[in-house]
Formats: C-alpha cells, sequence, structure tokens
C-alpha cells in the first residue's frame, strides 16, 4: 500500500490486480478500477491492458468499448504483446472502432509473429478461413500448431478439427484425437 500511494506505478498496478482478482479475500471493482488507472495514466503497460478489460467488462466503470480500445493502443504502442491480438479483436467485431477485417489481421499477424498464442490462433483462424488473407490450410495448420503449443485451447480444437476432417492434411484421427483431449484437458480444469 505504502509504494502505491507515494504513486509506485508497479505496486498501483498490482494493488488494482489484487482487488479485482478478490486477494484480500473480497473482489472490490472499484478499488481495482481506481488503482489501475493511477498505474496506466502514469504509463505503466500492463495496467493499460488492465485497465481497457475493466472498460471492456464494465468493472468499476460503465462499459465502455471506445475508452477500452483507446487504453488498448496505449498499451500496445508501448509494445505490450497481449494487447495487439486484442486490437485486432475489436476491428474484427467493431468493439469501438468501425469493423475493419484487414485491421484485425494486420494485428494479429503482429501478436502472432511477436510470439502471442492468441493473435497466432486468430491468424490460424483468418488463414483457415481466408478472412482478409487467401485461404490457407497449411498457414492455418503452422499458426494454430504454435498457438496449441502453447496451451491455446481453441488452437487445440481447431487442430483437432483439421486433422479429423483431413481439411489441408491427411485425416490423422491420432493426431485429431491427441489436440481435442489436450483442448479438454486445460478445459476441464478450469471448470
Amino acid at each position: 500500500f505504502k509504494a502505491a500511494n507515494k504513486g509506485d506505478a508497479d505496486a498501483q498496478n498490482e494493488l488494482g490486480v489484487a482487488y479485482s482478482t478478490g486477494l484480500f479475500g473480497i473482489v472490490d471493482f472499484d478499488e481495482a478500477f481506481k488503482w489501475q488507472k493511477k498505474a496506466a495514466d502514469q504509463g505503466h503497460p500492463v495496467a493499460q491492458y488492465n485497465l481497457a478489460d475493466m472498460y471492456e467488462k464494465g468493472e468499476g466503470c460503465s462499459k465502455d468499448y471506445k475508452a477500452s480500445f483507446e487504453w488498448l493502443e496505449k498499451s500496445a504502442n508501448q509494445e505490450f504483446i497481449p494487447a495487439y491480438s486484442e486490437i485486432g479483436v475489436y476491428y474484427k467485431y467493431g468493439y469501438g472502432v468501425p469493423k475493419n477485417i484487414d485491421e484485425a489481421v494486420k494485428w494479429y499477424r503482429k501478436g502472432a509473429e511477436a510470439g502471442d498464442a492468441k493473435g497466432q490462433f486468430y491468424l490460424g483462424y483468418s488463414y483457415a478461413k481466408g478472412q482478409s488473407v487467401e485461404k490457407d490450410y497449411k498457414m492455418a495448420i503452422e499458426w494454430y500448431t504454435k498457438s496449441a503449443s502453447q496451451g491455446f485451447t481453441d488452437a487445440q480444437f481447431n487442430l483437432g478439427s483439421l486433422y479429423y476432417f483431413g481439411e489441408g492434411v491427411e485425416t490423422n484421427y491420432k493426431k485429431s484425437l491427441y489436440y481435442y483431449r489436450e483442448g479438454a484437458k486445460k478445459t476441464m480444469k478450469n471448470l
């Protein structure tokens, strides 16, 4: 508390996370928002990302996709990698910005190439569906595999489907079952 009260952005961010996750025995989104905002205003990229999430969900504030997007951009401008893929999602669905699939894929690629599992998944999905890129199952499998290797369940399930139905690869029930099981294991742990 002392460091946060003295203006330490790292401590403010950690305090915000503690309040939002119930580390003190109770979830208090108002306090979480207050501390995340203080850290974000000082340019803390993780706090900016966390604040964007709070605006998206309306936790400790009114739901505001435009404000959420603005904080994501600030975080991304400081090269906080998870913000890249999230910006892509905002463009894909038109959250706080006009829908723009080309812009979405550009941000997915930026995240994917930086090693972000979510970006790798969405870039793989874009190749599988031919969204803003030419449909290419080999590229979809490449990006899904990178994402799946980091435990991203959606990529694991999608790889399972591609191997099951033989899309872009020979049908391989053994690999299909492997990826379905990997995705299911993580999903069951989160229940």
